[in-house]
């Protein structure tokens, strides 16, 4: 499997397809067969200066790693209002419209609210 997500973002269910290995948090961890092959680190000083750079300038994070998952204190009330977005989106997203030989698009853009 080749991913973004760290390790602690993939569930059981998805290492029950079957993989053998893992490429992950966008390259920094790599495992095959249970060994790991790489696994670059940033320093706790490091994650405690991006942390108190990112409090510095009232922005909500949301960190990775193989441990965990770890948001910031105000992340679920900041991201809710994108979320929101997201899922109208993605739902408008899913929906199909007709041939653009029979009004497709007239059909969509009336449909998304456009005209």
């Amino acid at each position: 499997m080749c991913t973004g997500r760290s390790k602690a973002e993939n569930p059981q269910e998805i290492w029950d397809i079957g993989f053998d290995g893992m490429i992950g948090g966008n390259g920094c961890y790599v495992e095959s067969d249970g060994e790991v092959v790489m696994h670059q680190l940033i320093t706790a000083d490091q994650c405690r200066h991006i942390v108190d750079w990112l409090h510095g300038r009232g922005l909500e994070f949301y960190l990775e790693s193989n441990n965990g998952l770890f948001a910031s204190e105000r992340f679920r009330a900041a991201a809710a209002p994108v979320m929101t977005l997201y899922a109208k989106a993605k739902a408008a997203a899913d929906w199909v419209t007709t041939d653009v030989d029979d009004d497709g698009m007239w059909n969509a853009f009336s449909h998304l609210g456009l005209i």
